[in-house]
């Protein structure tokens, strides 16, 4: 219930986060991002998203094309909006 709450609040910072080092192509910013919510993502049991947010991180590390790294960006984005709104109904 607990892991739940912090899941839904800290999540959007998150993407933010993510978002915002993408725009300014800002590799380490996304990196940062991508590895705080390798964690939360495991203990909420997204299963679809697992190999997404790792991708993420190895892509920022690697300093992979912007473009691609957006597309798994809002790929994420739009899946975890999903969950914190799935999340908020069944609350």
């Amino acid at each position: 219930e607990k892991m739940v709450s912090l899941f839904i609040e800290l999540t959007p910072a998150l993407l933010n986060r993510l978002k915002s080092g993408i725009e300014i192509q800002d590799y380490k910013e996304i990196k940062l991002a991508s590895h705080k919510m390798i964690s939360s993502i495991d203990m909420m049991g997204i299963e679809t998203l697992k190999p997404v947010i790792r991708t993420l991180e190895k892509m920022a590390f690697e300093k992979a094309d912007i473009s691609e790294i957006r597309l798994s960006a809002d790929f994420l984005e739009q899946t975890l909006i999903k969950v914190i709104d799935q999340l908020n109904a069944s609350e």
